[in-house]
This record gives structure tokens, C-alpha cells and sequence, in this order.
């Protein structure tokens, strides 16, 4: 996802990139293919600027939860806002393996 939703005005990333812009689910679960099969990541994070805004982000995890389990892949998500931020988001990410979370202020 490049872009935020929020505009907060001390941001400039969230002003530059405007207008936020969502990247297809379905070529993010190929590009993560990639880095999996052919690379051998077993660390992925999910970037973006806000990355619980992204709207498909529970679903998302689910998919790459049931796609990867028997890889032991981890995936990570930097920058999250607190009130973006759920339980539920937490759980998906620690299914696997430990994870990382990154809170911004």
C-alpha cells in the first residue's frame, strides 16, 4: 500500500504519497511466493505507511497463515497506529511464529 488515509498534517510521507493506493491481494501473495519458494525468506514484512489500514489486512493474514504454515514463515507489520490495531491482528501474526510489531505515535 503506498499512501495513507489519515492526512495527519505533521506527516509529510502521508501528504507525498497521495492518493493512497492499494496493492492487489492476489499479487501480494505471488511477490511473498516468490520470496519464499525462490529465495528462501522466512521473514516477510508488510509495508506501508499505515499497515493496518490496509483494508483486506485480517483476511490477508489468514490466507498467508493457511498458505505458509508448513514453511514456517513470519510475517511482520511496521508501522501500525494503535487504534488501527486489534486482538485479532495480534493472534494472526503470532500463529506461526513469534512476530514483529512496530507502533508509530
Amino acid at each position: 500500500m503506498r499512501g495513507c488515509p489519515n492526512g495527519c498534517r505533521f506527516c509529510h510521507a502521508g501528504i507525498y504519497y497521495r492518493p493512497m493506493r492499494v496493492k492487489n491481494k492476489n499479487l501480494i501473495i505471488e511477490e511473498i511466493d516468490h520470496l519464499v519458494f525462490d529465495a528462501g525468506y522466512r521473514e516477510v514484512s508488510l509495508n506501508s505507511l499505515s499497515s493496518a489500514d490496509f483494508p483486506e489486512v485480517s483476511s490477508l493474514l489468514d490466507i498467508l497463515n493457511e498458505r505458509y504454515k508448513g514453511f514456517n514463515v513470519s510475517f511482520q507489520l511496521p508501522s501500525l497506529k494503535v487504534n488501527a490495531f486489534s486482538l485479532d491482528i495480534l493472534e494472526k501474526l503470532s500463529k506461526i511464529r513469534k512476530s514483529g510489531l512496530t507502533f508509530a505515535v
